[in-house]
């Protein structure tokens, strides 16, 4: 009996975070599963992104290809170099976002042999209010596609809403690996959590978390004002920031200046985990992203903002049942603090919610949704 042809999609990244590892291994093993064979192509970060310390580096299963940056008018582009993994592959998904030029060229060109060509985003501007132009030429591009994968079903509404056929949008449902979140969290020892307070010199409560990027979108410099008036009224509070990123200079300044805030650099999910153990809640007042499901995983309830520049995520949370989303005011955010750390009844609550999430929110569902897309974009 003769096998079908092997079909290949090609998904095109600006580059691969390690969070994004377990997501890209468990579709590669779906996909192949239903005859299907996955390449992820990826540059390697620089500038801002390069200071994250996120990049997963050189792993089997991810090629790195060519990348040149281009800047004009304070504007900056990239373009990579994929030409030569197009050969036999039958669906390009690319990055929705306008600054990828090698983007315009699978959209605008010709498409040989059939090729199909999907794209993979938010599905809107999230964080910052893109120009008529931007947008216009966004929403150009958007509608060339064959397929549209969005992060959430409020970047699929977007998207529809823009005139790209419902039917041809598939919600992946974004996610990190919560599995092995909640696993290194019921791992975590007493002798670890006693050897980080110690080290730390850290009160046996009223502690908050922030992980995450250090940079502008995080509102460190709200946070930080905020914290401040936390420690007038506590104090015993103290804030443990890890994470990297442009303004680590910054952390590390308000480090020595400050008594209660704790930098201890970029987190591993063992480190979150251990540093989750001994946080009543986690802080993020503004750039919501993938937070959101890190604290489901590590039941650790997040307190955010109400601010409009969070990411897709900020979708899955909802005020006094699975986080505390406070007034986007320095006073505001503080007694959301304040009372995320001493209402143990409403923190107790918000735990055991979280709990229920993660098991919704999962890098096995995602692959889930993202494989059916695949298949459908391939036409069955």
């Amino acid at each position: 009996m003769t096998m079908p042809p092997q079909r290949r999609v090609l998904i095109v990244q600006e580059y691969v975070p390690d969070y994004r590892l377990a997501f890209f291994e468990r579709l590669r093993d779906d996909l192949g599963r239903t005859g299907v064979q996955l390449v992820v192509a990826a540059g390697v970060p620089s500038g801002e992104q390069a200071k994250r310390g996120d990049d997963s580096g050189a792993v089997d299963g991810i090629v790195r290809v060519p990348a040149r940056g281009i800047r004009a008018r304070g504007r900056s582009a990239s373009l990579r170099t994929i030409g030569p993994l197009l050969g036999g592959v039958d669906l390009v998904i690319a990055e929705q976002a306008i600054r990828h030029l090698e983007t315009y060229r699978l959209l605008l060109g010709p498409r040989p042999n059939g090729l199909r060509i999907a794209l993979w985003g938010h599905g809107r501007n999230y964080v910052s209010q893109p120009s008529v132009i931007e947008e216009g030429v966004k929403g150009f591009l958007t509608r060339r596609a064959n397929w549209f994968f969005a992060y959430t079903r409020g970047g699929a509404e977007a998207v529809a809403s823009a005139g790209f056929p419902r039917e041809r949008i598939t919600v992946v449902q974004n996610s990190t690996d919560t599995k092995r979140l909640q696993e290194l969290l019921r791992s975590v020892t007493k002798s670890q959590i006693d050897e980080i307070q110690t080290r730390l010199g850290l009160p046996p409560g009223n502690v908050c978390l922030f992980v995450g990027a250090l940079d502008a979108t995080k509102r460190l410099d709200f946070l930080f004002t905020a914290c401040r008036m936390i420690a007038d009224r506590l104090p015993d509070f103290t804030v443990i920031v890890a994470g990297d990123g442009p303004l680590r200079p910054m952390v590390e300044r308000v480090a020595t200046q400050e008594p209660w805030l704790r930098y201890v650099g970029r987190a591993s999910d063992a480190d979150k985990a251990v540093l989750a153990r001994i946080s009543q809640a986690i802080v993020m007042p503004g750039g919501v992203g993938l937070v959101a499901v890190d604290a489901f995983a590590l039941e650790t309830p997040l307190v955010t903002t109400d601010s409009p520049a969070h990411g897709p995520e900020f979708e899955y949370l909802e005020h006094g049942r699975n986080a505390i989303i406070a007034g986007n005011t320095e006073s505001a955010y503080a007694n959301a603090m304040a009372i995320a750390l001493t209402d143990t009844k409403l923190r107790s609550r918000l735990e055991g919610r979280c709990r229920i999430e993660a098991e919704r929110y999962s890098v096995e569902t995602m692959a889930t949704n993202f494989r059916a897309g695949i298949l459908d974009a391939l036409g069955g």
